[in-house]
């Protein structure tokens, strides 16, 4: 394990932006191993239990008796001096007891291995684990330092090696809100789809006013790259916003083409008309809201990266190819009204009134 995270310190120093890299297991605690020669000690009459009985006492000492002097409870220990066990030789001239009372030495029985372990013992969800920490100069992104993170330990650890590469922290934070913000347009689209069809009593004028949608969140991704900034967390929610604001344009057009249309104007008579009619009230609308988040999207101080960069996909996206999309191809879709919703129409063809009696 701790060669695998070393692998990936060493490789993940070469992405440009991850500075401070280093591994939490760290093998720098100096440890013996003591391989028991079973059938030697066998031979002997030396049990393994013996063996490690012996050392236990010897070397980690262990409290036989306490005795009281001077109103003072003091503990009684059998151990061997530290200058005796001061070296990984010095085990060789220890002794164990047999089954028949004799003076066994140890080299007779044990070979020891000097190797060194962690100082500790790092787990992550109830399994042993190695993490590896770093730290990211401003203006690098997230999301493309964790893709070649990723790719690094899939390409270092083997599929079949028992073990995975995971993210804790801010980088699995990162992952959660990016799955739950796709969740969230999503549900945005289909909220306003179903509120849009219950407004418009139609399956067909909701999918004509989402189109713009689709074209909203392009201009959105060329503000974000003509400003130089990139698909974060922040971009994210502003995206979200968008969903909202763009329907807006399309409302006011499709509704008074519909209008029109029930009036018996031609299909492409109510969509000029409509958009000729509503051309200023959209300019407001969009001028305005973009104006209301410049200085938000402008702004210096704490967090004004994080609202720019949400502010200026809303805005960008908002104010450029929606508009567009809204005056240029408005209500394209032929739709068909039933005689009881021209019946409640305020702006349906006049009724014949009944002649008084």
């Amino acid at each position: 394990m701790a060669a695998y995270a070393d692998e990936i310190v060493r490789r993940a120093r070469e992405i440009p932006g991850l500075v401070n890299l280093q591994s939490d297991l760290k093998l720098n605690k100096p440890q013996l191993i003591v391989h028991v020669d079973r059938e030697q000690a066998s031979d002997l009459g030396v049990s393994v239990r013996d063996v490690a009985s012996t050392l236990q006492v010897l070397l980690g000492g262990a409290e036989l008796s306490t005795f009281k002097m001077h109103g003072e409870t003091y503990e009684v220990i059998a151990q061997i001096d530290r200058s005796d066990r001061a070296n990984p030789s010095d085990l060789y001239g220890l002794y164990v007891r047999s089954e028949s009372g004799i003076m066994v030495p140890l080299a007779s029985v044990v070979t020891i291995e000097e190797t060194v372990t962690s100082s500790g013992l790092p787990h992550y969800d109830r399994q042993r684990a190695a993490g590896v920490s770093g730290n990211l100069l401003t203006g690098v992104p997230l999301g493309e330092t964790l893709d070649q993170l990723k790719a690094i330990g899939e390409a270092v650890i083997p599929a079949d090696s028992g073990y995975r590469v995971s993210f804790s922290g801010l980088s699995e934070r990162f992952y959660q809100s990016g799955s739950a913000l796709g969740f969230a347009y999503l549900l945005a689209v289909v909220m306003v789809y179903l509120v849009l069809a219950a407004q418009f009593e139609s399956f067909v004028d909701p999918a004509t006013i989402l189109v713009a949608v689709a074209l909203s969140f392009t201009g959105a991704l060329l503000a974000l790259k003509a400003t130089g900034h990139t698909l974060n967390l922040f971009s994210q929610i502003g995206l979200v916003m968008l969903v909202g604001l763009v329907t807006k344009n399309s409302i006011l057009i499709v509704e008074f083409a519909n209008q029109l249309r029930e009036r018996g104007s031609e299909p492409l008579e109510a969509v000029a008309q409509a958009a000729r009619t509503r051309f200023r009230p959209v300019m407001m609308t969009a001028l305005s809201t973009i104006a209301g988040i410049m200085p938000i999207a402008i702004g210096y101080g704490r967090g004004r990266r994080g609202a720019r960069t949400a502010r200026g996909c809303g805005g960008g996206g908002h104010g450029v190819l929606d508009t567009a999309h809204d005056l240029r191809h408005p209500h394209r879709l032929p739709r068909i009204r039933t005689p009881r919703d021209s019946d409640r129409c305020p702006f349906c063809s006049a009724r014949p009134a009944l002649a008084p009696g």
